[in-house]
């Protein structure tokens, strides 16, 4: 069956403390910075993800220096992202706003990283387990004490969950929450239940975090229901978790 060639990376994840909120669109960062963002109102201090700049390079995460009121304001980098810290994969949530509350956020730019010179892009991941809404994203969540799906042995297994890909959806990408506990390593892989094959794999997972499973595109299968599933296995010993899944498509 003719598929665009998969390709599976696995991004490292570097976690800031949360920002209070996030841009929607261009700020003048000096002087003209709103006192209210996202229908959130800001204080000094507050950290803020900046990620809808007109010069991208100017994105980042930026704390309230100057309040001023209405937009005189003014806000500087964080010292947590101004410097060789930056790296891709550097993920940021932010906690509130009427368009951005309880979202989660990855920079996507390529190392090396060079502040205030590189254009820098962030894009939202869909947290596993909670429906956004989007049409484009499709999240399994197990529910209850059976939301994660413990890895014990050496054997592939299954959410018990499947995600049905219509003639009409292009899977792009899977993203799992694994809790990781130190010991041996975890493998995962998208297996495609309807035509019995392996469609992506990612072996040797050591870290806690959100893996992404980037499948450049599995396009329009001639099944309308082909069912897909995500599985794990646990390499030498001891015993982890991987929790709810969500699934992106184009």
């Amino acid at each position: 069956m003719p598929r665009t060639q998969t390709k599976i990376y696995q991004t490292q994840f570097n976690i800031k403390d949360a920002c209070r909120v996030a841009t929607t669109a261009n700020i003048t960062l000096v002087g003209s910075a709103p006192d209210t963002l996202d229908g959130i109102s800001l204080a000094l201090g507050n950290r803020v993800l900046v990620k809808n700049q007109t010069t991208p390079s100017q994105n980042g995460i930026y704390e309230v220096s100057v309040l001023g009121s209405g937009s005189n304001g003014t806000w500087v980098r964080t010292t947590d992202f101004d410097d060789a810290e930056v790296t891709q994969g550097m993920t940021v949530a932010v906690v509130l706003g009427n368009t951005n509350t309880r979202t989660i956020w990855i920079l996507m730019t390529a190392d090396p990283i060079v502040i205030d010179t590189t254009a820098l892009t962030f894009n939202k991941i869909p947290i596993p387990g909670q429906d956004d809404g989007d049409d484009d994203t499709e999240q399994i969540d197990l529910g209850g004490s059976n939301r994660f799906l413990a890895l014990v042995g050496a054997s592939y297994t299954a959410f018990k969950d499947v995600i049905y890909l219509g003639a009409s959806k292009n899977l792009t990408k899977v993203f799992v929450l694994i809790d990781y506990n130190g010991v041996g390593t975890v493998d995962m892989k998208i297996f495609d239940v309807t035509n019995a094959q392996t469609i992506a794999e990612k072996t040797g997972i050591t870290t806690s975090g959100i893996e992404i499973l980037d499948l450049g595109t599995i396009s329009n299968l001639p099944s309308a229901n082909a069912q897909f599933e995500v599985q794990f296995r646990k390499n030498g010993g001891g015993t982890g978790r991987a929790y709810a899944v969500t699934f992106q498509f184009s």
